[in-house]
């Protein structure tokens, strides 16, 4: 990761948090980096190749890196039945070896229906 970032010029990488979901998968990055220049670098990253892989950079809130450093992630669940209940969600994901799922928050339309979309905490 610190070679990909410093090949896109970013001079300043201060701590880098790995997530792996399960060994051998995967997984998202945390990166805290040292300014506004860096942060450009690191967002002209954004799909760039890392190895054999696309690479998605985005930014995030202080408060998600230190979520992070806390063993606490979140995941979005997108295209789920209208009919989906959160027990399903955590059966879902527990059948998938997650082994501490979290709250899980289904997510409403403005007119008050599910959207097929949900928010778990993981850790």
């Amino acid at each position: 990761i610190s070679s990909f970032l410093s090949g896109g010029h970013v001079k300043h990488v201060l701590e880098i948090i790995l997530a792996v979901v399960e060994k051998g998968k995967g997984g998202n990055a945390f990166v805290k980096i040292g300014g506004d220049q860096d942060l450009k670098a690191c967002l002209g990253l954004n799909g760039k190749a890392m190895g054999n892989r696309e690479v998605e950079v985005t930014q995030v809130k202080l408060e998600q890196f230190e979520e992070a450093k806390q063993g606490k992630f979140f995941v979005k669940l997108t295209d789920l039945s209208r009919k989906v209940t959160t027990e399903d969600i955590s059966k879902f994901l527990s059948d998938g070896n997650v082994k501490q799922v979290g709250e899980v928050v289904i997510t409403v339309n403005e007119k008050g229906k599910v959207s097929g979309n949900a928010f778990v905490k993981i850790g």
